[in-house]
């Protein structure tokens, strides 16, 4: 696989994290979740390849359909939850800060990734290493650029910005499935 085609697959396997982390950002994210979060998310970009490589193709279209589904209700779920936050007196909701909490979304956000893994099995295999760490490396970069960009606008929207990262969960969860 060439190195262009190779970035834009990584890109395109980093936009549902991109998105999410944007929405979660704006509920206010400090440098040591962002860097959990992010490394979390790559380390699921690089193991979701390689599972899938190794599930092979038929099982993945059996399990592949129900992850997406599970994925993308994780992430609508997060997002409501957002959404409800901004009409409380309270605080506004945090993103999932537990380790299983990091696990259950960096996966949801990873899923993708594992369908791409059915058909990087097709590839050689001294490809194979170079390719799932460019993949991990994008969409950990795209993780943190989303919740940086996310706290900022956060800090300028104030307490609406969980309204409208919550938005942006549930569109991503609903794309996931369309």
């Amino acid at each position: 696989m060439s190195w262009p085609a190779l970035l834009l697959v990584a890109v395109a396997l980093g936009t549902d994290a991109l998105s999410a982390a944007l929405g979660i950002g704006m509920a206010g994210v400090g440098t040591r979740y962002l860097i959990l979060l992010s490394g979390t998310v790559l380390g699921f970009h690089v193991l979701m390849p390689l599972i899938g490589v190794f599930l092979g193709s038929v099982l993945g279209n059996l399990v592949g359909g129900y992850a997406v589904w599970l994925g993308a209700g994780v992430l609508i779920l997060l997002g409501l939850q957002m959404m409800r936050e901004p009409f409380k007196s309270q605080a506004a909701v945090s993103p999932p800060r537990s380790a299983w909490g990091l696990i259950i979304l960096s996966g949801s956000l990873s899923l993708d990734a594992l369908s791409a893994g059915f058909g990087l099995g097709t590839l050689a295999a001294a490809q194979l290493p170079v390719i799932v760490i460019t993949i991990g490396l994008v969409a950990g970069l795209m993780t943190a650029a989303g919740l940086l960009f996310g706290r900022y606008l956060g800090e300028k929207i104030g307490h609406w910005a969980g309204l409208l990262g919550g938005i942006i969960l549930v569109l991503v969860g609903i794309r996931m499935v369309v």
